[in-house]
């Protein structure tokens, strides 16, 4: 019987093929790599925005609730919103919101004077000539409700002492209230006071503040800030990324006014138009973005 030999044979790939692989193969590497670092760049820059778009629109949320809230049992006498104009088209705003927590007030009934560190804040005068708020006993509802509200509290409430003449207005400390059945007064922490207060024409109230504005601290100049009762030393970060921070006052005939004092009619306000903008820098360069939205300080419609 005669085997038939089977010669073995091994093939390999030549030196050109190899290289049209090795081609082929960068050439899909290439296409992969650059896919993929566009999509990182897509990814990192729809992050930014989103990040920064978060940043602008939770501070409107914010500010929207407080400026629906402004001037809740609060006269139009007193200022319920401020606005304080940047010194410069540059520079941001501050925008002032207060409240009043109770619906009784305090008459001051004596003179204080600017640089005065009284204890106490007359809300009874002996003066024949007194004005019937000043007139022992006539506060007694008021002084009453106050006296239930601090004790509920802890002990000690911020209160606003507040020149219905000069405009002007400073937070102070109330401890307590005493009755002598003579006179009514209110204590406070003997803390120096930073304006005069002319009796009968002065009144304390149960308010509170909110200051927003960009913080000027040191590292922190891209920080919304909030300032609550005047508290400065203890603002609240309300978030970053922030680069501008524009108000405007739209009043009833749709004037518009970049800055809205003590002595302007907050019952004339139509809206307060608020613009925010927010800036984050990442490797890819820099996004931007400017939300701007108006709001309705709803308790213009109880005066």
């Amino acid at each position: 019987m005669q085997k038939q030999c089977l010669r073995n044979s091994t093939s390999g790939l030549s030196v050109i093929e190899l290289l049209v692989a090795s081609a082929l193969g960068s050439i899909l590497l290439g296409m992969a790599l650059g896919s993929t670092m566009a999509n990182r760049y897509l990814l990192e820059t729809d992050s930014a925005r989103i990040r920064t778009n978060q940043n602008v629109r939770g501070a409107l949320d914010l500010l929207s609730l407080d400026i629906r809230q402004a001037g809740e049992r609060l006269p139009e006498s007193v200022p319920a919103v401020e606005i304080v104009d940047g010194a410069t088209a540059l520079d941001s705003d501050e925008l002032v919101l207060r409240r009043n927590i109770l619906d009784e007030i305090l008459t001051v009934c004596e003179d204080l004077s600017a640089g005065d560190t009284p204890d106490k804040i007359y809300l009874s005068s002996s003066s024949s000539g007194a004005a019937p708020a000043c007139v022992y006993g006539s506060q007694a509802v008021n002084y009453v409700s106050w006296s239930s509200h601090r004790s509920a509290q802890g002990g000690s409430v911020q209160a606003y002492i507040y020149n219905l003449a000069t405009k002007q207005g400073e937070f102070i400390e109330i401890t307590g209230e005493t009755d002598n059945g003579s006179a009514m007064y209110v204590e406070r922490t003997a803390d120096s006071l930073q304006f005069d207060y002319d009796a009968e024409n002065s009144a304390i109230y149960l308010m509170v503040e909110w200051r927003y504005r960009i913080s000027s601290a040191a590292g922190m100049t891209d920080v919304l800030e909030l300032v609550q009762n005047g508290d400065n030393a203890n603002p609240v970060r309300v978030t970053f990324g922030i680069s501008q921070f524009q108000v405007s006052a739209i009043l009833q005939d749709d004037s518009i006014l970049t800055a809205f004092g003590p002595g302007d009619k907050w019952g004339e306000l139509k809206s307060i138009e608020v613009s925010i903008s927010g800036k984050e820098t990442y490797r890819n360069g820099t996004i931007e973005t400017t939300f701007t939205s108006r709001f309705f300080p709803r308790n213009v419609l109880s005066l």
